[in-house]
């Protein structure tokens, strides 16, 4: 990520969480693009740091998908309480998407993210949603200068169709649009997803 220097400068703690980041998702990479997955980390820390001063918040952005999609074996939550506090463990926690049905199998796409719809609905949480929305907003982002770099050659590497995925960022979109957080982050969501969208609809060529 181009700004996680910003971050880094910050303070000892916050360097730290991206070296944690960095290794926790040393064995991953993006979809669409293949670079590091931990540059999606960093660009979400760094678009939370624009919305909130809070260190808690912009540290579990950094680790909004460790719990999520890291092995315990690699970084688990001990170690992310026991280093950076019950704070940062608990936001990790709020922005996280349950991915299992049961102890051992994933969840079907659409079960999972309705889930993820409907924990929105109910999360109150101003940081956490602050996340959120940083989150979708670098996925989306991605997703255009993707589709920009490769076409229709993009849709191949996700688990559901285009008009699923817009399906998805409208429905947060909308939960996110009602919740107490600031004008203009909800304006670049909004921004972005009409991007995405017209991609989608096919009014958008790469």
């Amino acid at each position: 990520m181009e700004n996680n220097k910003s971050l880094e400068n910050n303070n000892d703690k916050l360097k730290r969480a991206i070296e944690i980041a960095d290794y926790a998702h040393a064995l991953q990479t993006r979809k669409g693009s293949g670079e590091p997955y931990s540059t999606h980390s960093h660009a979400v820390a760094e678009i939370t740091s624009r919305y909130t001063e809070n260190q808690d918040a912009i540290i579990a952005a950094e680790f909004h998908d460790i719990l999520e999609d890291v092995p315990a074996d690699r970084y688990s939550e001990k170690q992310m309480l026991e280093e950076f506090g019950a704070g940062v463990v608990e936001l990790v926690k709020m922005v996280s998407e349950d991915k299992r049905a049961d102890d051992k199998y994933e969840a079907p796409w659409n079960e999972r993210k309705q889930s993820y719809h409907d924990h929105l609905i109910i999360l109150e949480n101003r940081d956490a949603l602050i996340i959120s929305a940083a989150d979708k907003i670098h996925n989306l982002r991605s997703m255009i200068d993707d589709y920009h770099r490769v076409g229709d050659e993009l849709w191949l590497n996700f688990n559901a169709p285009k008009e699923k995925q817009l399906w998805n960022y409208e429905q947060i979109f909308k939960i996110l649009s009602q919740k107490d957080l600031p004008e203009s982050l909800i304006v670049l969501l909004d921004n972005t997803l009409k991007e995405f969208a017209a991609i989608v609809h096919g009014e958008e060529t790469a």
